[in-house]
This record gives C-alpha cells, sequence and structure tokens, in this order.
C-alpha cells in the first residue's frame, strides 16, 4: 500500500504530485528495478554492490526526494543496499519475489543527488503524513519548493493507494 500527495504552490499554482510507498505491482516494479540496477542504471555503485552480493537487495519503496540545497522535489525510490540478515535464511533471492527487508541489515543508503549537485534527502510516505496531520504542517515543510518559481508549496491532497 502507499501514500498519494498532492502539492501547489502558493505563488504561482503550478502542482506537484508524489506516490510514495508500494503498491500490488510492487513485484514487478521489484524485478524490473534490480534488473536494471544489474545493468548499470542506478549508478556504478549499486550495480558494483549487487555483483559483490548476489543474495543483495534494494529497498524499491518509492518516496519524495528533497534537495537540501535548492528545495527541487522529485519522485524516485530510496535504493539503499542490503544483505541477508541471520533470520533471513531460506527466502527467495530471485528477484521475482520482494525480500522482507526487516530480516536483512543495511549495508548503505543511497546517496541521491539533485540536478544543482545538492543531497536529496529521502523522506517517506509515513513522514510526509505526520507531517500533514500537525497543526503547524505549512511551517513545518517551508523547505519545499516549486520548482518553477521558488515559492513555497502547500500540501493540497493526500490519500492511499494500492
Amino acid at each position: 500500500m502507499g501514500r498519494f500527495f498532492g502539492f501547489r504552490c502558493r505563488d504561482c499554482g503550478d502542482q506537484f504530485e508524489v506516490l510514495t510507498g508500494t503498491g500490488r505491482s510492487f513485484p514487478l516494479v521489484y524485478g524490473r528495478t534490480l534488473r536494471l540496477a544489474v545493468e548499470g542504471k542506478y549508478g556504478e555503485e549499486i550495480r558494483r554492490f549487487l555483483e559483490e552480493h548476489p543474495d543483495g537487495a534494494l529497498d524499491c519503496e518509492r518516496v519524495l526526494l528533497l534537495c537540501t540545497e535548492c528545495g527541487e522535489l522529485a519522485n524516485g525510490m530510496d535504493l539503499s543496499m542490503y544483505i541477508p540478515g541471520e533470520n533471513s535464511a531460506g527466502e527467495e533471492k530471485s528477484g521475482a519475489v520482494p525480500p522482507d527487508l526487516k530480516t536483512y541489515r543495511l549495508i548503505r543508503s543511497c546517496e541521491h543527488k539533485c540536478q544543482c549537485g545538492g543531497k536529496m534527502k529521502v523522506i517517506r510516505g509515513e513522514e510526509l503524513a505526520r507531517l500533514a496531520e500537525t497543526e503547524d504542517a505549512l511551517n513545518k515543510m517551508k523547505d519545499f519548493r516549486c520548482s518553477e518559481c521558488g515559492g513555497q508549496l502547500q500540501l493540497t491532497a493526500g490519500t492511499v493507494w494500492d
């Protein structure tokens, strides 16, 4: 299950939408993402990790990426890298079934970069939902900036999707 969030710029009216989490098609998304990662689409570091750890896993949850420099927002996947933990013996390793990352050990968080060169912060749907429920939501989301004019984005919609 995932969450949908819609944002609108308070200044120019531009809109931004993000889907977070996973849906019913997640096994297909996971398999495709793993295949593309092995081919190098997500960078040399992830490709090399999967080559060195054939039983490794990626966190393919959809997330919101926020640039800590310019405030740019982007849709993306977490892509953190995991290896099996002590309790993951016997799990499916083919990539056809996404592993339960709770039984895996985090090796490295993926460092996402913005077009401006800044670091992109990973924000999960649960965190966005908590922010949206606070009385001071607009102030807590002050770093969410419009890519068109730089104005502040305001959360306008939120729902659950599958």
